[in-house]
């Protein structure tokens, strides 16, 4: 059967079952996926977990902890009284540290295990330095070549800069030297015009 349409089954028919492709069908051709279909496509499987749901199972994980304690201490023997005090203290300690609780990773629930993968990715963004992300940016095709001409240009600019540097300690190091060169200069000058002077004065004396 091919396509709904055909034997459900070779026996006594007399053919074996094989069914040719129709090779007159034309197929519509392969297009890359815009940047649009690819953001939308993203966003429509990114799912967060439910905040109330979490909540919901962090309180559902206090009171199971405070009905094993309750069957603990009415096992022990303790009083109703006794045991309703201790269970409200545990109760209110869990609940005033309920934020910082983390729920087992493990469960069935998948707003659970969703959280559990977020703060993951979040805290491997974190350590290798990826801020901004967004999903499908990378198959984006127009993007990372507008993003690599940028990154060129200011690979050029920072290039052009310290070709720049370099150029402007040149002509401070000629700059330096010519007025060294000059000083120099100026010293023989003295020295020469003050010798002169000596020899002057000892001829004219």
């Amino acid at each position: 059967m091919y396509n709904g349409i055909g034997l459900a089954t070779t026996r006594g028919s007399g053919t074996n079952g094989y069914v040719q492709q129709n090779k007159a069908t034309l197929r519509p051709a392969f297009k890359h996926a815009s940047s649009a279909s690819v953001g939308s496509s993203a966003s429509a499987f990114e799912r967060r977990p439910n905040a109330e749901l979490l909540l919901h199972e962090q309180k559902r994980s206090v009171e199971v902890q405070c009905l094993l304690l309750r069957d603990a201490r009415e096992a022990a023997g303790d009083s109703d009284a006794a045991v309703d005090a201790q269970v409200a203290q545990l109760r209110a300690t869990l609940l005033a540290s309920l934020p910082k609780q983390q729920l087992d990773v493990n469960s069935r629930n998948s707003h659970v295990v969703r959280d559990w993968k977020d703060r993951r990715n979040e805290a491997a963004a974190t350590a290798l330095g990826i801020r901004n992300h967004v999903e499908g940016e990378a198959f984006d095709r127009d993007l990372q070549e507008r993003r690599k001409q940028e990154r060129i240009q200011e690979r050029n600019r920072l290039e052009e800069e310290q070709r720049e540097r370099i150029k402007q300690k040149e002509r401070d190091a000629k700059k330096g030297a010519a007025s060294l060169t000059h000083s120099l200069t100026l010293i023989h000058s003295l020295t020469h015009a003050i010798h002169f002077s000596e020899k002057e004065g000892r001829r004219r004396g």
